[in-house]
């Protein structure tokens, strides 16, 4: 039987010792990561939340009961303050959409709200800033300011210091319609 010839210009050299069991291993791995799937799982805020929540617990459980019912009280209040002001923030723009709404049908503007920026007008700029008040409001209420630890003042400093960024967002969606309404005259 013929023996199967590689030039020698070829350039390939061959050992006498081939190690082919080491490739075939890196082959078998490489075939194993392909056939067996790859799970991820998909980490939601919520499950963030219930993580914040069992710690929060289990911290509970290490302290004096009385300083325990201070902070659940504490947490309790920081959630209850933090919806009232979201609630408080999302009236304000309610009534800033409608008021542009009415000021639209006047004028007989016919175009939609603006959302991305792109903003040639002061009713356009108007709606920008209504529609990112509305969207840092959304995103202001999903917040988490879960005492950590018992530690309440962090939690408190911290609601404190985001409302006020909200605040500072609504009053330019405020200040953007009355320049909006001011240029209709």
């Amino acid at each position: 039987m013929p023996r199967h010839v590689i030039p020698a210009d070829a350039g390939i050299q061959l050992k006498k010792s081939v190690k082919w069991i080491p490739a075939f291993a890196g082959m078998t791995v490489m075939v194993i990561l392909f056939i067996i799937p790859t799970t991820y799982a998909r980490y939601t805020p919520n499950d963030s939340y219930q993580e914040n929540r069992a710690a929060f617990e289990n911290s509970l459980r290490g302290m004096d009961p009385a300083k325990a019912e201070k902070v659940r009280k504490a947490d309790g209040l920081l959630i209850g303050i933090n919806q009232k002001v979201c609630d408080r923030f999302e009236e304000d723009l309610n009534k800033l959409a409608a008021i542009m709404d009415e000021f639209r049908a006047r004028k007989g503007i016919t175009q939609t709200r603006v959302a991305y920026g792109n903003v040639n007008t002061p009713v356009e700029q108007a709606d920008y800033w209504i529609n990112f008040a509305a969207e840092a409001i959304a995103y202001q209420r999903a917040q988490d300011y879960t005492p950590q630890n018992g530690a309440i003042l962090p939690s408190m400093n911290s609601l404190k210091y985001d409302l006020g960024i909200l605040q500072g967002k609504v009053i330019k969606a405020k200040i953007e319609a009355k320049k909006a309404l001011n240029y209709g005259k």
